[in-house]
C-alpha cells in the first residue's frame, strides 16, 4: 500500500510539472506565422515582390487569385505581384480570425483590405492560407481569397 501511494504522488508531482508542449509549440507557430503576414504586407507596400516571393514555397506555392488561373512557383508568384504593382497595387492590410496549427502545417483564416496607389480601399474580403514548414521556416503553400465585393 506504501508503495502505491508512494508511485501516485510521485507521478501525480511529475504531470503538475509537464508543460503544455504542444500549446507552446501553438503559441510559437501562432507568433511565427503573425511575423510572416507582417512581412508579407511590408514587402507588398514597399514594392519588393523578390522579398515577397521568399514568403512562398519554392517550387509548389500557389497563389488562386479570384478568376483567374493559379500561379504557381517563387518565379511566377512574383512575376504575377510585379503585374499587379504595376497596376496600380498599393497596400494590403490582412487580419487573421482563425489559425489551426499542425506539426509542420496550418491553417489561416482571415479579412483583407486593399489600396491601390493614391486611392482609398478599393476592396475587401477573405482569405485562406495554408502555411508548410519548408527549408526550416514557414511559407505559403496556397493562398486563396475572394471579394465581398
Amino acid at each position: 500500500m506504501f508503495t502505491l501511494l508512494t508511485f501516485l504522488l510521485v507521478m501525480a508531482a511529475c504531470t503538475e510539472k509537464v508543460p503544455d508542449r504542444k500549446g507552446m509549440d501553438n503559441q510559437r507557430i501562432e507568433k511565427t506565422i503573425a511575423k510572416q503576414n507582417e512581412k508579407f504586407m511590408e514587402t507588398l507596400r514597399n514594392g519588393n515582390m523578390e522579398a515577397f516571393g521568399t514568403l512562398f514555397v519554392k517550387e509548389s506555392g500557389k497563389m488562386m487569385p479570384p478568376n483567374r488561373p493559379a500561379v504557381t512557383g517563387r518565379d511566377s508568384i512574383v512575376a504575377y505581384m510585379k503585374h499587379q504593382r504595376n497596376e496600380g497595387f498599393y497596400d494590403i492590410k490582412l487580419q487573421t480570425k482563425e489559425l489551426y496549427p499542425y506539426s509542420d502545417y496550418a491553417i489561416e483564416i482571415g479579412e483583407y483590405e486593399v489600396f491601390m496607389e493614391g486611392q482609398d480601399q478599393v476592396d475587401q474580403g477573405k482569405y485562406m492560407v495554408y502555411w508548410k514548414k519548408s527549408d526550416g521556416q514557414w511559407r505559403i503553400y496556397r493562398d486563396i481569397w475572394n471579394s465581398n465585393r
